[in-house]
């Protein structure tokens, strides 16, 4: 089965979990630090773990900025690195592109692109 291809928007770049990414993951978010954060917070292990390998890839990748639901791990990661949520992002992607049965619309066009 295919597995369908991450729509490509403006400004947004998905990267993937590589070796230097999991070298991220272990120096930057080790076991303790996230078992203390989920005592602080109150968030299940399971889900910092997740938000925390999505941190790791952002760092990794020098991303200027992670998008995030909440800033459970904003005190784990480089100031470098801004968390803001998606409503941040929201209308600029909106206003780039939108989807029409699965093909991408320009809005400015109208038109759809050919699909890849």
């Amino acid at each position: 089965m295919a597995v369908p291809k991450v729509p490509s928007t403006n400004n947004i770049v998905v990267v993937p979990f590589d070796d230097q990414a999991a070298i991220v993951l272990g120096t930057t978010f080790p076991m303790v630090a996230l078992k203390q954060l989920a005592l602080k917070t109150g968030a299940t292990l399971t889900y910092l773990k997740y938000d925390a390998l999505v941190a790791a890839c952002a760092i990794r990748h020098r991303a200027d900025f992670l998008v995030s639901l909440d800033g459970r791990l904003s005190t784990q990661i480089p100031s470098s690195l801004k968390v803001a949520p998606p409503s941040a992002f929201r209308e600029k992607q909106l206003q780039s592109v939108s989807v029409d049965g699965g093909a991408l619309v320009s809005p400015a066009t109208g038109t759809k692109s050919s699909k890849k």
